[in-house]
């Protein structure tokens, strides 16, 4: 068992390493098709990045402390800066849950019922964000549909933020305070999380609680003995993670995966560990589902007439392009019933798959689909900010929006960065240490990589995987800095 345990570990990291050197050939091709002026700018970025690592850690602690402070103080107000210059009028899925959670607390009624039924991944979201606006209703007389729009987005803003503070206490457990701090001002000014952290979606409740999760795990595998009050959060967070962002529970999974192969503990304990949380999180799961259901009251009865089965989005994942398409929608809406649409995808599948054959499957995911998941520098952030803009001229239009006058140069400052952060994990798995802390995002990355190699395929599914890319990438970066003959102790320990 010690020995498939060991194998098993090592295979992982291999595979790892592998797949982020194709990631990194993917993103660099999109690199230079979309801003030839990064490539340039690589180089330099990288001998910065270099002399920022080993001037930190010569740094004394207290300087290090109030330069980590004026950079999260220059994040915060750079965030707040593109949600207030960047609004956009509602759209999109986000549009949908807003728009309706708005309905639900003001009026008592659901606008779009047949959307939720389209797509009940967004259910448990909408019964959360009608509560909120309910609570502000509660405490503001008069509270008007402009007013739960900017609540909006005030929670999601906060969630963000939180989420990034139980970010740094992880990696502070992982990596120490002094790297911690280091590692926290480069990854502070990344800018996905600041394009999308006012859009009240998925995206952004997910992301606070996966941080939470990763947070409460790192604390749970330092400790031998049983912490019920630390195993009841950390089920009630993953519980959170599977109704609202069920991609992400990919990263659950990878724990539970990780701890079995690598953890210190007997086998036994760990069975007896995971067995009470799975049990405390499916509970979790049903209490959700029925208040939920409460909150927004939806008629399923005839739920099959909307709903896609999963092979849609599998055959949708094998179009031209790997992405969605409005095209695949209305053919599966040509037929009328949930069985006859689950017949007709899954023989397009089939179709799509036999016209490319077994290679040419392979080589598409391998190039399309990487890149079209992994090949865009903002997530698609800028995309989304371009939507329906509320100030077209506003400066953070200009600069972040996909069809601004400057944004040039923001694709200049994010693609280098992108690059810089996936080598980083390409470097976790080549450098990293041997103590498998962070084998759990190894696997996540992997996991989510895979799955969006089948299904239908947006860089924004991994926003809620930035805790652990970051978490990935700043192993990588901080393991360079203790190669020999550059390696030397820090001015104070941490």
């Amino acid at each position: 068992m010690v020995g498939f345990r060991k194998y098993s570990v090592k295979f992982i990291r291999y595979f790892f390493i592998l797949f982020f050197l194709l990631i990194l050939i993917a993103a660099i091709r999109n690199m230079l098709t979309e801003s030839p002026a990064a490539a340039l700018l690589c180089l330099p970025a990288l001998a910065m990045l270099l002399f920022l690592l080993f001037r930190g850690r010569s740094m004394c602690s207290r300087r290090l402390a109030r330069i980590h402070i004026a950079v999260h103080l220059f994040s915060f107000f750079l965030t707040l800066f593109i949600a207030y210059s960047c609004r956009v009028e509602l759209s999109w899925d986000w549009g949908h849950v807003v728009r309706n959670a708005i309905s639900l607390a003001l009026n008592g009624e659901l606008e779009n019922y047949s959307y939720f039924l389209q797509y009940p991944n967004n259910q448990f979201w909408l019964a959360l964000l009608t509560l909120c606006f309910r609570a502000v209703k509660l405490v503001c007389a008069g509270v008007s549909e402009r007013m739960l729009r900017a609540a909006a987005m005030g929670i999601s803003i906060i969630l963000v933020r939180a989420g990034g503070a139980f970010l740094y206490k992880s990696m502070e457990d992982l990596f120490g305070v002094q790297r911690a701090r280091i590692a926290d001002i480069i990854f502070s000014l990344y800018l996905p999380v600041h394009l999308y952290a006012f859009f009240a979606y998925t995206d952004t409740s997910g992301y606070f609680c996966v941080c939470c999760m990763i947070y409460l795990y790192c604390r749970l595998r330092r400790l031998e003995k049983p912490a019920p009050g630390l195993s009841i959060l950390f089920a009630v967070m993953a519980a959170l993670v599977f109704k609202i962002k069920i991609l992400a529970f990919l990263i659950f999974s990878a724990m539970l995966i990780a701890d079995l192969l690598a953890a210190q503990l007997p086998l036994s304990a760990l069975l007896k560990r995971y067995g009470c949380i799975c049990a405390l999180m499916a509970v979790g799961i049903l209490i959700f589902n029925l208040g939920g259901k409460a909150v927004i009251q939806l008629d399923e009865s005839n739920a099959d007439r909307f709903r896609f089965p999963a092979v849609h989005w599998l055959m949708m994942g094998m179009n031209d392009y790997g992405g969605y398409r409005q095209k695949d929608v209305d053919f599966s809406y040509e037929y009328q019933t949930y069985e006859e649409r689950k017949a007709a995808d899954s023989q397009e599948l089939i179709r799509r798959l036999h016209a490319r054959g077994f290679g040419g499957t392979l080589r598409f995911m391998a190039d399309t689909k990487l890149r079209r998941t992994w090949g865009n520098s903002l997530l698609a952030g800028d995309d989304y900010i371009s939507r329906w803009p509320i100030n077209a001229s506003s400066l953070g239009e200009k600069v972040f929006s996909k069809d601004g006058q400057f944004h040039r140069l923001c694709l200049s400052y994010s693609w280098v960065y992108h690059i810089m952060l996936l080598l980083g994990c390409f470097l976790s798995g080549l450098l990293g240490k041997q103590d498998n802390k962070l084998l759990f995002a190894w696997i996540s990355l992997l996991g989510v990589t895979l799955f969006l190699s089948f299904w239908e395929c947006n860089s924004r599914y991994l926003f809620t995987f930035i805790p652990v890319l970051i978490l990935c990438s700043a192993d990588g970066w901080l393991a360079v800095r203790e190669l020999r003959p550059l390696r030397f102790r820090f001015s104070q320990e941490d």
